[in-house]
């Protein structure tokens, strides 16, 4: 009986006609991402507080509000560009004012955003508690008919806490307490 013929398996690095594809550095320049945009360097980029910032807690708190403030940020734009295409489904009526108040909501959280990016960022959180509870009003007051959006008055009440002293956030609660009663 004939042998059968003899099955080569490679044990060692993988080749490619012959040469060593391990170390191919041609190729993994070519196939990498800059390390300017890799994500770990976009995201350290965007959230990371200044080196004026110095303490921990503080470092922590800035980072959070950065990172907070991002996603807002780039939805806000999106929500601009569907609101001057016409687009949004929420504004039964009120498109005349959706437009102008999503601009200026969308020009207030950048700056909010740039101000977290600094050692002001205690008052970049002030901003951001009188964004969100600012836009939860004005948004019930453009669409009466939708007054569960008053709901959305707590995200304010909670970023308060998050950021700012504990007399703040009485304070802020408080005067949320007020201003739904006033409606």
């Amino acid at each position: 009986m004939p042998a059968a013929p003899a099955l080569l398996v490679s044990c060692g690095a993988p080749t490619r006609g012959g040469l060593d594809v391990t170390d191919d550095s041609a190729t993994r320049r070519r196939l990498a991402v800059p390390e300017t945009w890799h994500p770990a360097n976009v995201r350290r980029r965007l959230v990371e507080p200044p080196e004026s910032i110095r303490g921990p807690e503080q470092r922590r708190r800035a980072r959070l509000l950065s990172t907070l403030l991002v996603i807002p940020m780039l939805l806000g734009m999106v929500a601009l560009i569907l609101a001057s295409l016409g687009l949004n489904p929420l504004a039964h009526g009120a498109t005349d004012l959706f437009v102008p108040i999503t601009l200026v909501l969308v020009t207030l959280v950048p700056f909010a955003y740039g101000l977290s990016r600094t050692r002001h960022f205690t008052a970049a959180a002030a901003l951001t508690v009188g964004i969100v509870i600012a836009s939860t009003f004005v948004s019930v007051i453009i669409m009466p008919e939708a007054p569960m959006l008053l709901a959305f008055t707590i995200l304010g009440v909670l970023v308060s806490g998050l950021f700012l002293s504990t007399r703040t956030t009485v304070a802020v609660f408080v005067s949320t307490i007020v201003g739904i009663l006033l409606l």
